[in-house]
């Protein structure tokens, strides 16, 4: 069966010697043989059509009916696994809160709080604050107990997923209230979480994968103190961390953040251990930072080759 320049065609030949061929002029009984060779090919072909249908017919519709039975059942079942999912308690947190800023006697804000240029003093409450902190830390317990699965990721992919979980984390939010940008990765607008409060930016996380001084200070001076905002009051630098020796980058890491433009107090704690908090006054305005450092160490192969 061949098709180079025709229609399909099912082919025979007949190979005569030189005696055969004088036989078959003699008697004429070539033409019984090609008869008997048609009966034949007759017979492949109506095999041939009769499997054809019963695939089209029969089996075919079965197969996809199973197919089609098989992915509606895994469908089903992944729908009743999210169903039931239940994130651990600890993840949780109550949607971020705004509280209003403390006024002096004379009207104005306090010495230690942020003008706004709002006509209500609106900043992100300290629970709320304390609460995002603790969904960052579980969120950071689970990259460090996988390095593989992040290892490889650059920082905007990581902000992608820390942005996701604490979407997951927030119970009863109606809407998006972490959301991300090219100029910083992650941030909450004060509109988000009380109506008529305006857009203003009331938290600011930034990742970083630790490579020195240089990085550290870019993040702090170049990204957070850059695009916050006389509404901003809480930020956090998420830095990610490949070394071996993770406590000594940690604390090298405290020691450049401190180093930054606006640093006015030694770190004190944050309420989730081992991640400080320190307080800058960028133009005019009091900034808390919490330096939040993930172990994120680089998986190797046998061969100590970066996997």
């Amino acid at each position: 069966m061949v098709n180079e320049s025709g229609p399909w065609a099912l082919y025979t030949y007949v190979d005569l010697t030189r005696e055969e061929e004088r036989a078959f002029a003699r008697d004429g009984s070539l033409r019984e043989l090609i008869g008997q060779r048609d009966d034949r090919l007759r017979s492949i072909v109506a095999a041939i059509s009769a499997q054809v249908d019963h695939f089209f017919d029969e089996e075919l519709p079965a197969q996809i009916g199973n197919l089609v039975e098989d992915r509606a059942s895994v469908l089903a079942d992944r729908a009743a696994l999210v169903r039931s999912l239940e994130l651990p308690e600890q993840w949780s947190s109550e949607p971020p809160t705004l509280e209003e800023e403390p006024l002096s006697s004379d009207g104005a804000p306090a010495e230690d709080s942020i003008e706004l240029e709002m006509s209500a003093h609106y900043r992100l409450s300290p629970k709320s604050f304390t609460d995002v902190l603790g969904s960052i830390r579980v969120w950071a317990n689970s990259i460090e107990q996988n390095p593989r699965g992040f290892s490889h990721l650059d920082e905007d992919s990581i902000s992608d997923l820390l942005a996701a979980t604490l979407n997951t984390t927030v119970s009863r939010a109606g809407r998006e209230v972490y959301s991300k940008s090219g100029r910083t990765d992650i941030y909450i607008e004060a509109d988000a979480l009380s109506a008529g409060s305006g857009p203003a930016k009331v938290f600011i996380c930034e990742s970083k994968w630790v490579r020195g001084r240089a990085s550290i200070l870019s993040a702090l001076e170049d990204q957070i103190f850059r695009y916050a905002n006389a509404h901003t009051t809480s930020a956090v630098l998420l830095t990610l961390c490949e070394h071996k020796r993770f406590a000594a980058a940690h604390e090298r890491v405290v020691t450049w953040a401190s180093e930054a433009k606006g640093f006015v107090a030694p770190p004190t704690e944050s309420g989730v251990s081992g991640w400080p908090l320190l307080s800058y006054r960028v133009d005019g305005r009091l900034i808390n930072v919490c330096i939040a450092s993930v172990s994120v160490p680089q998986v190797t192969t046998r061969e100590d080759k970066p996997k």
